[in-house]
């Protein structure tokens, strides 16, 4: 079997995989639009800006950077080599071309795949790179594909990219929107325990509308907010680390 899977799972939600890859395949075949989307630096900044600072990531000329499930326009921004991972590779071969005169690439696979993990250690081994100092995972609706009763899964993912970093790196991820936000916390208090620096935030969008009611000149403003994705910033100590298990 070629899943991605824990010691918490072996049978039990294989059928949750199954169908959540089912999910994936039909927005491949399909090709909804959010796939095309090619975000970069300042969009991903709205997602991250709270946990870095544009400056700090603009200075990490030398990193080796991970797009997971995105298609490595972040890593085209900051003009550093690296890969990303995304269902269909967009490109065309005048992209492709320039792709690889700065050592980037796009690996076409499914996170819940141990194929797609086995083809970023060989990008990572053919280049002669120890591990990425450098990972974003801000898939806006992907990790809605993953199964929502198992959300160990994520935090599985999280582990095995976390394998491939190096010491000091920085990883940068959204966190999927049915994971409560009292198990983030909780596993936000292991990383720190066990050394790892550790933070997430959640922000509130605030939604403002106005009505005008039949036969009055008034407008009335009504106004409410939105819980934002929680985001996570966690810090790699030493290539020893390791990330709690839930």
């Amino acid at each position: 079997m070629d899943e991605l899977t824990t010691e918490h799972d072996p049978a039990v939600w294989r059928k949750s995989i199954r169908d959540s890859r089912a999910k994936s395949s039909q927005w491949k075949e399909e090709g909804d639009s959010w796939r095309y989307k090619n975000f970069g630096l300042d969009s991903y900044l709205e997602s991250f800006g709270s946990l870095v600072k544009k400056e700090e990531l603009e200075a990490k000329q030398h990193a080796v950077g991970l797009d997971l499930m995105g298609q490595g326009q972040i890593l085209r921004d900051l003009d550093i080599r690296g890969v990303g991972v995304t269902l269909v590779d967009p490109r065309n071969t005048t992209q492709v071309l320039d792709d690889r005169a700065h050592q980037r690439d796009i690996i076409s696979g499914d996170v819940l795949a141990r194929q797609t993990y086995k083809k970023i250690e060989k990008w990572l081994s053919d280049g002669g790179l120890s591990g990425f100092n450098l990972v974003f995972i801000r898939p806006l609706g992907g990790t809605e594909a993953l199964p929502k009763n198992h959300p160990e899964l994520y935090f599985t993912l999280l582990s095995r990219i976390w394998k491939m970093m190096d010491s000091e790196a920085m990883l940068l991820t959204e966190v999927p929107t049915f994971i409560p936000k009292d198990v983030v916390q909780h596993f936000i208090d292991q990383c720190n325990t066990n050394g790892v620096q550790a933070k997430f935030v959640q922000e509130e969008t605030r939604l403002t509308t106005s009505i005008r009611k039949a036969g009055e000149n008034t407008l009335k403003v009504q106004e409410r907010f939105r819980k934002n994705p929680i985001k996570l910033k966690l810090i790699k100590p030493n290539s020893a680390s390791k990330l709690p298990t839930l």
